[in-house]
């Protein structure tokens, strides 16, 4: 059985990336524009890693990480930030929340499969 990622961005040119790069990679992927969603995305399929912007309508992504992180449903699920927010104090607040990993925008495909995969493994043991 592949691997699920669950992609939240509200850019749909990101979330395209995204779909095709994760599905060469053996992954099946669900997508999401805003917190709100994803969040549903999670109560309703298995998700092995979340792939998470923070700018999103509605609820931030810190938001969706801090519930993603307290639910005991889901908060073994490691939370890869995916973000144009590079300041320490951004990185901070998404370790906060409880955010696994952090990756800035602009970003190299195979360096978020790399740390996806390092997440999975991580997770795994």
């Amino acid at each position: 059985m592949s691997n699920s990622v669950l992609i939240v961005d509200d850019d749909p040119k990101i979330l395209e990336l995204l779909e095709l790069s994760f599905h060469l990679g053996g992954f099946t992927t669900h997508l999401a524009a805003d917190g709100e969603k994803a969040l549903v995305i999670l109560e309703k399929e298995r998700i092995d890693v979340v792939i998470l912007d923070i700018a999103l309508e509605g609820l931030d992504g810190y938001e969706v990480c801090r519930q993603i992180k307290s639910n005991p449903e889901t908060n073994k699920i490691p939370v890869i930030f995916l973000t144009s927010r590079a300041q320490e104090a951004d990185l901070l607040k998404g370790e906060e929340a409880g955010g696994d990993y952090y990756l800035s925008k602009p970003f190299l495909v195979d360096e978020l499969l790399t740390i996806t995969t390092v997440a999975l493994n991580t997770m795994n043991n």
